[in-house]
């Protein structure tokens, strides 16, 4: 017997939200009709949040730092995932965090490679691992015909809070405003 066609709701969507990294080595792009409360260095949407540019000089140095600056912004974070991982271009290294939330436990991966975009000569470009990474609520409270319950930016404050604890740059602009 066919399940009815409304069965498949963004809410049962949610639970089968994959994380880690894609199996070309990318982090991966938010679901916005499933999770609009997500931002992803690969969405291509209104989700999207700039990659990082480190100012360590290797993958491990910077992950080393991530974790003190995630341990001070979220201090009940708890490390779930970690893994290199051979992708496209080169190995990364990936961390995956759960963080306490207002609706249960949230989402936060980090996947770091020891080099990126081509230096344009933008001090956003400089050298550097880049830093891409996603935070995805753990759970979207929906209210009446499926319309979610925002977290007010939360992810997005979040993965800027951690980069401003670190002092790295948003990568590819050359404008001021994008390194405060």
């Amino acid at each position: 017997m066919l399940a009815p066609a409304w069965a498949e709701t963004p809410y049962t969507q949610a639970r089968s939200i994959q994380c880690g990294p894609t199996a070309d080595g990318r982090i991966r792009p938010c679901l916005g009709g499933v999770n609009p409360n997500c931002t992803s260095t690969s969405s291509l949407n209104d989700l999207y949040g700039p990659a990082w540019r480190s100012s360590e000089s290797t993958a491990e140095a910077t992950l080393q730092v991530l974790d003190g600056a995630v341990a001070s912004v979220c201090p009940k974070a708890e490390l779930i995932a970690e893994k290199a991982v051979a992708g496209v271009a080169q190995r990364a290294l990936y961390r995956a965090y759960a963080v306490p939330s207002l609706f249960g436990r949230d989402t936060l991966e980090f996947l770091v490679r020891e080099s990126g975009a081509a230096d344009r000569r933008w001090r956003g470009d400089s050298e550097g691992p880049i830093v891409t990474c996603r935070s995805m609520a753990g759970s979207v409270k929906y209210v009446w015909l499926q319309t979610a319950v925002l977290d007010g930016g939360a992810q997005l404050r979040r993965l800027d809070a951690i980069r401003n604890e670190l002092g790295w740059r948003v990568i590819g602009c050359k404008y001021i405003e994008c390194y405060s």
